[in-house]
């Protein structure tokens, strides 16, 4: 959810969603059962692999971003204007 608000991105807080739940079962839980560990493994790597245009997109800087806080962005505008 933060770095869905930083970067209002939906596809990068999947992506590092992804990564975090394998981050937590291998090291931060240490999960010492092999399916928990494969399981988490493979939800990374299929979360990277169905968001690889979107990470194109990012790195290019043409990937759309949500709406929301709308008033932050107005209030940006502003300022920068």
């Amino acid at each position: 959810l933060l770095v869905l608000y930083l970067t209002r991105f939906v596809s990068l807080s999947s992506i590092l969603a992804g990564i975090s739940f394998m981050v937590f079962i291998l090291f931060i839980f240490n999960e010492k059962e092999p399916l928990y560990r494969i399981f988490a493994v493979l939800v990374a790597l299929m979360v990277v692999l169905t968001h690889q245009k979107n990470i194109g997109r990012i790195l290019k800087g043409t990937e759309s971003k949500v709406p929301i806080l709308k008033y932050r962005d107005r209030r940006k505008q502003r300022r920068n204007s």
